[in-house]
């Protein structure tokens, strides 16, 4: 099948300016005297006072793993998910509306490698006092090794936990 060469393409041709076209309204009838002047009731609104830079910084909650050298792709893939949604879950359980994943940040040149992955709590009110309990709660979970929490994932050696600020 061959394209059809003359589509597509543009060809100079000669110009043709059409006649100039009027229009009359002035023998249209004229609009009722009422138009334009509607009365119609105002009511006026508080004035809104809000600050758009409220100086501080959003709390995010951050983990830092350290991750087993001989782990699979597949298993710390799975790992951070389960890890995701049982912090998710411990969010919930504060009173807060769950946690929004931020960027990961991987350092190869640790020993089996580190990841550092942060949360952003949907609901920013009171968001710094249940980050700091969740902090507690995971840092004393794998603080002692002894509970079967912390070796649920086989892919992550070690968690650590903290609040930081970001901006706004």
């Amino acid at each position: 099948m061959k394209a059809d060469r003359a589509m597509g393409r543009t060809i100079p041709m000669t110009v043709h300016n059409l006649p100039e076209v009027v229009f009359d309204f002035s023998e249209a009838p004229q609009p009722g005297a009422a138009v334009g002047k509607t009365e119609m009731p105002v009511r006026l609104l508080p004035a809104l006072a809000f600050d758009l830079d409220s100086g501080g910084g959003v709390a995010i909650l951050q983990l830092t793993l350290s991750l087993r050298s001989d782990s699979t792709r597949e298993e710390v893939a799975m790992d951070l998910f389960r890890l995701y949604a049982a912090i998710n879950r411990l969010e919930l359980s504060h009173g807060g509306s769950g946690l929004t994943p931020n960027d990961a940040v991987f350092d190869a040149k640790a020993a089996g490698g580190e990841l550092q992955i942060s949360f952003t709590p949907t609901e920013r009110s009171s968001a710094p006092e249940r980050l700091a309990r969740l902090v507690r709660a995971i840092n004393q979970v794998t603080g002692d090794h002894s509970d079967s929490a912390v070796l649920a994932y086989r892919s992550i050696e070690t968690c650590a936990a903290r609040v930081v600020q970001s901006a706004a």
